[in-house]
């Protein structure tokens, strides 16, 4: 092996191994950062072989140690409890090694003979059998379901080349991680990416190996079942109590989200409160969508309740069959030997015992789904809430800016229309003080309003005020009218006058010339003769 893939084994070995030793050691409250590191004062090394092998270290140590040789002992006597008590064989680390945290694939060897001594698959199936053939058959077991899922080939199955493996496993683990029908076997590598991703995230378990390598199947045996291992791992925390640990989660995680609602529902009150409610209906619709929000907080208070009350239940039920569970597999091993027919009798009632508890399982299955399903429509029903009242809000808007825009266009029509009126008074007097001109007395004074004047009275006091002064400038305007046609007729009449008496003076003026004329032809004649 090449020093730069041995350097990339160990990285993953390493990584994988501080996982596994940290998920041993939370169950204290214990977490590490190397393996190097985190042994080599020997107490958390003596914490978790206690972990593992359920058994108490009764040799004194030194819980803080400071001095190398207290280190040492520490780590000596951890690895004695495992050699002389728990008769763990084949130990090739010293206590020195794990104080110096090298060389490292001791104590990757280490972890992995703990891993594989303490961690491994046991069941009644498997005894007898290897590490790595314990697991792959309760990979069968937990993928037997699986139509698309074939282990035949073992660990070099198509299977875990396609990422179908991990995507079942993935399922099996919880399945609201993904939807597993939405994954074919043709794109493999895809299946590989989404499967070691979301198993890290979601599932706590890390992606020790590379998706290309699994896609392609170069990942190494050792690896492949490495990263298994830490599977099944986190399959058995789950089954554990885990799962109790999800639901109290889950209902913490829905009681904030109602405080979240409700603040929001309380902001949005306050915000409607400001609001010039336009139209009754809006009033009608929020009133109703309170109502069903109010609604749907007292279903979920009484959920909430039903889901504590099953909880509860569950937790006594299961304390009962673990009871009950125990005594069968006594009385088993007791009457072992005494009569097949009792022995087969016990087993049913522990099939039985094991199927009741399966059932509640799938209650509390059903339960967190409707769960979920009440918790999307609580979101669903918020936002609608939230839709309306925008709405409220662009609809008021609206109206505003359209009495607005009526105002400004009121606003503009008074002042063309004050300006016209002030302009035809202007008119009429200027037309007034023409009809009076050579007129030998003087006129009356006209006050005429000015605009800026008008601007500081009300619109009824402007109207009233122009209606006054044009209604007075019209009776002055036909006054002087009338009395200008009468004496314009008396004008009329002295001048007639005048021209008759001139023409009759050049009638009688003519008559006389004529007459003038017609005589001296007389005077003439007379003289002749």
């Amino acid at each position: 092996m090449s020093e730069q893939k041995l350097a990339k084994w160990e990285l993953v070995q390493k990584r994988a191994f501080t996982h596994w030793v940290n998920s041993q050691l939370s169950k204290r409250d214990i977490k590490i950062e190397t393996l190097e590191d985190g042994l080599q004062s020997g107490v958390h090394l003596i914490d978790l072989i206690e972990i593992l092998t359920n058994k108490h270290v009764t040799m004194k140590f030194s819980k803080r140690p400071k001095l190398r040789v207290h280190k040492i002992n520490n780590c000596f006597i951890a690895l004695k409890f495992l050699s002389e008590d728990c008769g763990l064989k084949g130990l090739t680390i010293s206590a020195e090694n794990i104080v110096n945290g090298h060389p490292l694939n001791q104590l990757l060897g280490f972890c992995w003979m703990l891993l594989r001594a303490y961690q491994g698959v046991v069941s009644e199936d498997n005894k007898g059998q290897s590490f790595e053939k314990a697991l792959l058959a309760w990979l069968k077991e937990k993928l037997g379901d699986y139509s698309d899922i074939n282990l035949d080939a073992g660990f070099k199955s198509e299977s875990f080349a396609n990422g179908k493996v991990v995507l079942g496993l993935l399922n099996e683990f919880d399945s609201e991680f993904i939807n597993y029908k939405d994954y074919g076997v043709e794109d493999a590598l895809g299946n590989c990416e989404v499967g070691l991703t979301t198993g890290e995230e979601k599932a706590n378990v890390p992606a020790i190996v590379d998706a290309d390598e699994l896609a392609s199947g170069k990942v190494s045996e050792k690896n492949l079942v490495l990263y298994l291992s830490l599977w099944f791992n986190a399959f058995k925390e789950k089954d554990a109590g885990l799962s109790k640990d999800m639901l109290i989660k889950r209902i913490k995680q829905l009681e904030e989200q109602v405080r979240v609602l409700t603040a929001e529902n309380l902001a949005l009150k306050g915000d409607k409160g400001n609001l010039e409610v336009t139209v009754t209906e809006l009033t009608a619709k929020l009133s109703e969508l309170q109502s069903k929000h109010d609604a749907l907080l007292v279903s979920y208070e009484e959920t909430s309740k039903e889901l504590a009350s099953l909880k509860e239940t569950y937790l006594t039920e299961k304390s009962e069959l673990q009871s009950r569970l125990s005594e069968l597999e006594e009385n088993i091993s007791t009457l072992k030997g005494d009569s097949d027919e009792s022995v087969t009798l016990l087993q049913n009632q522990k099939d039985e015992i094991t199927k009741e508890r399966d059932n509640l399982r799938e209650e509390l299955r059903k339960t967190r789904e409707e769960l979920q399903r009440e918790k999307e429509e609580l979101e669903a029903q918020n936002a609608d809430l939230l839709a309306n009242l925008n709405k409220s809000k662009k609809m008021r808007e609206e109206l505003e800016e359209l009495l607005k825009q009526q105002q400004e266009n009121h606003s503009k029509s008074i002042h063309a229309l004050r300006k016209h009126l002030l302009q035809h008074v202007h008119d009429m007097h200027v037309w007034k003080v023409f009809l009076e001109q050579d007129r030998e007395y003087e006129s009356e004074d006209l006050h005429i309003v000015m605009e800026a004047e008008l601007e500081d009275m009300d619109f009824g006091e402007q109207v009233d005020t122009l209606d006054t002064a044009i209604t007075e400038e019209n009776e002055r305007l036909e006054k002087l009218l009338k009395e200008r046609e009468v004496e314009a007729a008396e004008v009329v009449s002295v001048n007639i006058g005048k021209k008759k008496h001139r023409i009759k003076k050049g009638l009688e003026a003519e008559h006389e010339k004529q007459k003038k004329e017609s005589e001296k032809p007389k005077k003439k004649k007379k003289s002749e003769k």
